[in-house]
């Protein structure tokens, strides 16, 4: 029996996913070890010489991260979350998986790394359909930032003799060139570089960005705030009942915090939000873990339209509109809203086929397998 030593971050987010993982790796025959948290130096040689993994699997973290790791161990990494980390900073494990496809075109592997797409699965355990009573027509569940505080806005990227270039005028400049600039295929490397293309070439290439300064021009300013709020403005000028769900800074934005009811830590309660809300809203990463599991739980997904959604990679690999969920834009929230509102009947049907099809081709058994097949072809 082959034996994997599986690691996460250590959260309640990937403890509860360190789980379902590990469920579906012993399902496909592998003596599964390890815990929610990383080794590195010293306590990594002694785990791995007191019980010899033949591979490690983690979230988060490439070989490259932990030089010490011996070379016969194979080494897969799956990112999640790139932790405002350059995506082309992930590389050394001889199989690389990659949350967001927009993320491939800038890792950069040697020849004797596979580096791929692979999207998150859900727990059929922990997911699944349940009929409840509706209490609110719309909800979204999922993390908000915090606002921008002065101190934030007054950091120095650059300074010469001649000027002085804060985040502030970074992120100016960024939210000023998003109204303007197709974004098919961006990812936040790319937004990172749009911040700060107002620079001459010099000066950008003499700025060093930490990672928090990273996270917040390439993630958080974008992903996280200019088209999370767009779906969530939209929400809040509806006459629909609302409810926001998780954590981050949802009681410090004074038009959400009337609508906010608390942290879900829970995947049970997780799962009661998506069914007891007519309506549950996503944007973004179009095969996220929210699709799947809110399909799973039988509840009607509402997908905000974006350029990469018939990419490779996007919402539609997998899915139909219309079929599996609903598309909106800005233009057409409120007539689709009062469309599947009015009819419980088709928003019914959309949710038993969603939850069909992710039950038959999503859970995490079957992302494993994906994993297992590639081992064997190294």
């Amino acid at each position: 029996m082959i034996k994997i030593a599986l690691f996460s971050p250590q959260n309640f987010f990937y403890t509860r996913l360190f789980f379902s993982i590990k469920t579906a790796l012993e399902d496909h025959g592998f003596e599964v070890i390890g815990g929610t948290e990383w080794l590195s130096g010293e306590a990594l040689l002694e785990f791995c010489r007191r019980y010899q993994p033949d591979i490690i699997l983690e979230m988060n973290r490439t070989r490259n991260e932990i030089p010490e790791l011996p070379k016969h161990i194979l080494h897969i990494a799956w990112i999640v979350d790139n932790r405002g980390k350059k995506i082309s900073s992930f590389s050394g494990s001889e199989l690389i998986y990659l949350f967001w496809s927009n993320w491939l075109k800038d890792c950069k592997s040697s020849s004797s790394c596979l580096v791929d797409w692979l999207p998150p699965g859900f727990d059929p355990e922990l997911y699944f359909p349940e009929t409840r009573k509706f209490l609110s027509d719309i909800s979204f569940v999922g993390h908000i930032s915090f606002p921008w505080t002065s101190e934030e806005k007054k950091r120095i990227l650059f300074e010469s003799p001649e000027s002085i270039i804060t985040f502030e005028d970074a992120l100016q400049h960024l939210q000023h060139k998003l109204q303007q600039t197709d974004l098919t295929g961006y990812n936040e490397d790319d937004y990172v570089g749009m911040a700060l293309s107002f620079l001459p070439a010099q000066a950008r290439a003499q700025i060093f960005l930490d990672p928090c300064v990273q996270y917040d021009l390439g993630c958080r300013a974008i992903l996280r705030m200019a088209f999370r709020q767009k779906v969530l403005d939209l929400a809040v000028a509806s006459d629909s009942s609302i409810r926001f769900f998780g954590p981050g800074g949802w009681n410090l934005w004074p038009k959400y915090q009337p609508f906010y009811q608390s942290v879900l830590t829970e995947p049970a309660d997780v799962r009661a939000i998506y069914q007891s809300s007519r309506i549950n809203l996503h944007e973004g990463v179009g095969v996220h873990f929210r699709t799947l599991d809110c399909m799973a739980s039988g509840g009607l997904l509402f997908f905000m339209a974006s350029p990469d959604d018939a990419l490779a990679g996007g919402i539609q690999s997998y899915f139909t509109s219309g079929k599996h969920y609903v598309e909106f834009d800005e233009n057409n929230f409120l007539e689709k809203v009062d469309f599947y509102l009015a009819h419980p009947e088709e928003r019914k049907q959309i949710c038993e086929q969603a939850c069909e099809e992710v039950m038959r081709k999503h859970t995490w058994k079957h992302r494993i397998q994906k994993i297992v097949n590639d081992i064997n072809s190294l």
